[in-house]
């Protein structure tokens, strides 16, 4: 009977540990690769002389929306910054 007990007790902290993996990676891919892997794209898109893209929506106060903003400032100045140039 002890040894049935121990066998479930592993099992059911075996579970738990999955369940706060699987919790863990579905919250950094949004919280984190999804935010980056929207940023990449958005840079790539400006690198390549598409100046036509939205802006990064910037949602609360954590470190990739400060990189999201700051970005957005970036590009807003490299858009003014080509006007004025194709101005004179």
């Amino acid at each position: 009977m002890a040894k049935r007990a121990f066998g479930n007790l592993f099992l059911y902290l075996g579970g738990v540990a999955l369940a706060t993996l699987i919790l863990i990676d579905v919250a950094l891919h949004y919280f984190v690769v999804k935010p980056v892997a929207r940023l990449s794209a958005t840079a790539d898109e400006i690198s390549r002389g598409n100046l036509e893209v939205n802006e990064l929506p910037v949602r609360g106060k954590d470190e990739i929306s400060v990189l999201a903003s700051s970005f957005n400032r970036m590009y807003v100045s490299l858009r003014k910054a080509l006007r004025l140039l194709e101005d004179q």
